[in-house]
């Protein structure tokens, strides 16, 4: 029983790293969603529900967070 247990908590674990960094960083990502739609940027970090985003727009850089739903691979 202890096996099955340990073996379902490495599982898990391998599972939540998965899920913990959807987007790694340096990746370019593009918004589909929200007021940012359309400007594509590079991840700077990502979590389970958020991601940074360096972006240009007007010749000026900047960071945006935002949740992950508004983003996909560009």
């Amino acid at each position: 029983m202890a096996d099955i247990r340990a073996k379902q908590a490495s599982e898990t674990a391998k599972l939540e790293a998965e899920i913990a960094t959807p987007f790694p960083a340096g990746e370019r990502l593009k918004v589909v969603a929200g007021g940012w739609t359309g400007i594509e940027g590079v991840c700077l970090w990502s979590s389970k529900d958020r991601v940074r985003m360096l972006m240009s727009l007007f010749g000026r850089t900047f960071e945006q967070d935002l949740p992950l739903g508004r983003v996909k691979s560009a």
